[in-house]
């Protein structure tokens, strides 16, 4: 059982990650969709006429039903997926405690510190993409540069959200006040007209430009952009990678990684357009990279892997019993 609020919704329109893992999933096993808010899972059981091996809580079931009590009859392996760590943080781990959650994903780097929090075991989970609309495209690079998405500069981040509050900010102001580029730049906080909003435009307009900006998002949350650039074959000049990360992200392999004072952000961006082989090296293999492991169903399948190692765990501890 999958259980998440905006899955087949519009807000899965504007934001396509929201269902990534269920829809990989699903192509694969025999899983169930519930989008409904409920206090007794016994009644979904006995709704969808069918037991359940496991329940996962999708990336926006507290983004709807906000419902941190306690869930009867909630006595079979689940796994949450956590992120938006800005957003009721200490109400989500509470309920994975009230709720006796075998074990908890995540993007967000400070992993490790939601295990300790909350004595569950907690793995780095990174989001995938989708190749099928973030792929390599036969579209002219007209930007050299390019951006779209939140300045992060609005109320709703907390005020240690970020190690440098203005830092998308920043990056357009140099951008935007050099006329030798040629720059894409479309960064506001106003979510309806200040960004590409259209799923299918914003990965065109990726296309578009050689290189595109990565920075995370609250919290070091590394956000699908990193994939969806690297999926397609435009190079991702992104802000510092933090240490869980940098594995994934390895600077002059599959990425170019700038100081977040921003010192060296036009030394390395000057390279990058003046040096064909270095530049073409890092995207081939980027792009290599994320179609062999970061896609959605290469997630739906670290995830199995997770969940074969709660079921082996059960198994040891019921013989022990």
């Amino acid at each position: 059982m999958y259980i998440d609020a905006f899955i087949g919704k519009e807000r899965e329109k504007q934001y396509p990650y929201y269902g990534g893992l269920f829809r990989a999933l699903k192509q694969n096993f025999d899983i169930r969709l519930n989008s409904e808010f409920f206090d007794d899972f016994s009644k979904i059981e006995r709704n969808f006429r069918s037991n359940y091996d496991l329940v996962v809580f999708g990336l926006s079931y507290f983004e709807k039903f906000q419902f941190y009590d306690k869930i009867k009859n909630l006595d079979i392996p689940t796994i949450v997926h956590i992120f938006k760590p800005q957003n009721n943080f200490n109400e989500k781990l509470s309920f994975c405690i009230k709720n006796n959650i075998k074990q908890i994903i995540t993007p967000i780097p400070t992993f490790d510190q939601i295990g300790k929090r909350t004595g569950i075991p907690c793995s780095l989970f990174p989001y995938g993409y989708n190749p099928k609309i973030f792929k390599a495209r036969n579209i002219d690079k007209t930007f050299d540069i390019g951006f779209s998405g939140m300045l992060h500069q609005n109320k709703y981040y907390p005020n240690n959200a970020f190690p440098v509050p203005d830092l998308r900010k920043r990056i357009g102001e140099k951008l935007n006040s050099n006329k030798k580029l040629r720059v894409f730049w479309k960064g506001n906080d106003n979510i309806k007209y200040g960004r590409i909003n259209n799923i299918l435009e914003y990965a065109k307009t990726i296309n578009k430009c050689k290189i595109w900006i990565a920075t995370p998002a609250a919290f070091g949350d590394m956000t699908p952009r990193y994939f969806e650039i690297m999926g397609s074959k435009t190079l991702l000049f992104c802000s510092e990678i933090p240490t869980e990360y940098k594995d994934i992200f390895i600077d002059t392999v599959n990425c170019v990684e700038f100081k977040n004072d921003l010192s060296d952000f036009y030394k390395k961006l000057d390279y990058i357009l003046n040096t064909p082989e270095y530049y073409q090296n890092i995207v081939e293999t980027a792009y290599l990279q994320a179609i062999s492991q970061h896609t959605w169903d290469k997630r739906a399948n670290n995830l199995l892997n997770i969940i074969n190692d709660i079921e082996k765990s059960n198994r040891i501890i019921n013989h022990q019993l």
